[in-house]
């Protein structure tokens, strides 16, 4: 109950403060001083499966939004995760909704990429604002093997300064401590042969202490190490807008210009649709700087957004979206990579592994959870025509004549208008000559002849919500809900006022592939299996004394390494190892 009261209050405290500042995406430094007495500081730490990696290999992560005692932040809603090489070179950009401050993905290395060194990054937009710590970040090396030249290859020789020169690991050992004194990864045996089972009891002796989430990674000990060379630290520069949280989802924020003398419209409508199947509609209203954000909680896969001004006059007005890049990018420093020539015949081996893995990807895919949409906004329409179960009609105007009750199409001097009867008329209603809503496959329509002129074959259904309906800060009279039969509307009218851009959908949960080779899956025996990953559990949650892992082991023998690493629930880091040997 305590715990709930304080989440209560601090909700309270977040929209009271968001409401003074009148809250557009990016504010002021003085803006800034305000919410931050109320919503507390948030970091970032992102957790890798390791730091080399070759073409052709997955790079593993588990994503943490911390408060600065380590436990989960409530904060941020949305994390980012980038993956960046000198020149700004961006690699991937990954979007994760956050459960409880958590969140996981993965990277899978192209052929095309260059042998190098790399950032990756993780971060919220709250934790952008923080001066001394505005993003994580953490070293990842690439070796391309199908690219690498001549060039990058160096006899054993001192490094120059900014270089790094990746060598053999002549002394790989499995002398690793086991932190018995926390959670201990005990195991039945220390050596096991190929494609055999291995089963990982972890177990806390010091009760439900360390209860908390974990990511558990089981691989290769790689035969490379990175030979001593001169760190380059990141010196961040100060910056002139900072960011909201995300408490409510991302937020997609701009301005709208007049186009007539550049001055910032006040008080205009603006609307946000993601059209097609499961689409999202969303109105809001700019303030008094001509600044509007809108709040994307909702569930999608990605694809074309449109924001558009929704008026009479929408053709005078232009709407600018605000950056949603790294703001803090070009102040990464960068190493010059070098390879030692005694890691040839590793890497040729190497190689012809990754190659032979990837070309039965096929038969090893990972299990994609997508987060399913939660329909129309609207939620239940009052009547819906499928036209295909009465008479067609070759227009739209003959349609809502013959076929559709409870609405009408007008025809006037100024064009045409769409009317939606409501449940009960009232004579003197405030609202009787108000405009339906009016969509298609989740377009706006504004220029009503888009629909009126379109091809009603085409039409699949026509769906009514009847009475007057609140949307943001518009009030319509009924929606006017149409799709087609492919999905694939597109206005026909000049759209002013209007801008189109891409948006990525957040990463979506795997579960991944691991082979179970009992005596039963006689299917497995004849595809190789070259696993140097042989299992990565991304969200381990202890929650009891004892948990137990199963994995198998690969064609690949070798030591490996079962490390545990994550948080308990009172904010301490935990890290425990151990190896394991695997030979024929």
């Amino acid at each position: 109950m305590g715990r709930l009261i304080k989440q209560i209050q601090f909700f309270i405290g977040v929209v009271v403060c968001l409401f003074v500042i009148q809250a557009s995406g990016q504010i002021s430094k003085e803006q800034l001083s305000e919410v931050r007495k109320v919503i507390p500081t948030e970091k970032v730490v992102v957790h890798a499966n390791k730091s080399v990696y070759l073409a052709g290999e997955t790079l593993y992560y588990k994503f943490y939004s911390l408060t600065t005692n380590n436990k989960p932040s409530d904060v941020s809603d949305v994390g980012y995760v980038q993956l960046i090489g000198a020149n700004n070179y961006l690699l991937f950009e990954h979007k994760l909704n956050l459960e409880k401050g958590l969140a996981s993905s993965d990277f899978f290395m192209p052929s095309s990429i260059n042998t190098g060194h790399y950032k990756l990054l993780g971060y919220t937009k709250w934790m952008e604002n923080n001066v001394s710590s505005p993003f994580f970040v953490k070293d990842i090396y690439v070796i391309n093997p199908f690219t690498v030249n001549g060039r990058l290859f160096q006899e054993n020789q001192n490094n120059t300064k900014n270089t790094v020169r990746i060598i053999r690991n002549e002394n790989v050992t499995n002398n690793f401590d086991n932190q018995v004194d926390k959670i201990s990864l005990d195991i039945e045996k220390q050596s096991y042969a190929t494609r055999s089972k291995v089963v990982v009891n972890l177990k806390s002796n010091l009760g439900d202490v360390y209860n908390g989430n974990y990511s558990l990674s089981i691989q290769q000990i790689d035969s490379l190490k990175l030979d001593t060379y001169e760190q380059v630290n990141e010196s961040v520069k100060d910056i002139n807008g900072f960011y909201l949280p995300e408490i409510r989802g991302e937020i997609i924020s701009g301005k709208v210009f007049s186009r007539k003398d550049g001055t910032l419209a006040t008080d205009k409508i603006v609307t946000l649709t993601m059209p097609g199947k499961d689409y999202i509609f969303k109105n809001v209203k700019t303030n008094d700087v001509g600044a509007f954000y809108f709040n994307l909680y909702e569930n999608y896969k990605g694809g074309v957004a449109l924001i558009q001004v929704q008026d009479v006059y929408k053709d005078q007005y232009n709407v600018v979206l605000d950056s949603e890049s790294f703001l803090y990018s070009k102040d990464l420093k960068f190493n010059e990579v070098k390879l030692d020539t005694n890691i040839k015949p590793w890497l040729l081996k190497q190689s012809i592994r990754r190659q032979v893995e990837n070309a039965y990807a096929n038969s090893k895919k990972d299990s994609v959870v997508y987060r399913v949409p939660e329909g129309v906004f609207y939620d239940k329409p009052s009547l819906t025509y499928v036209l295909d179960d009465y008479k067609r009609f070759s227009t739209v105007r003959e349609t809502f004549v013959e076929v559709i009750q409870n609405a009408a199409i007008r025809e006037s001097k100024e064009g045409y208008s769409f009317r939606v009867n409501a449940l009960v008329e009232f004579k003197n209603s405030a609202f009787k000559d108000y405009d339906p809503l009016v969509l298609v496959d989740g377009y706006l329509i504004q220029d009503n002849a888009d629909i009126v002129d379109f091809d009603c074959d085409k039409i699949e259904s026509v769906s009514l919500v009847r009475g007057i309906y609140f949307s943001g800060p518009v009030i319509y009279n009924g929606v006017l809900d149409f799709k087609t039969k492919k999905g694939n509307f597109k206005p026909l009218h000049n759209n002013e006022g209007l801008v189109a851009f891409n948006i990525e959908a957040p990463q979506a949960s795997k579960l991944y592939y691991h082979p179970n080779y009992t005596v039963e899956n006689e299917s497995l025996k004849r595809i190789p299996d070259y696993r140097t990953q042989l299992l990565w559990v991304p969200n381990l949650e202890l929650k009891k004394e004892n948990n137990t892992i199963e994995f198998y082991t690969s064609d690949v023998i070798g030591d490996f390494e079962i490390v545990l690493e994550g948080y308990s629930a009172n904010g301490d880091y935990l890290k425990s190892k151990r190896v394991i040997q695997v030979g024929n």
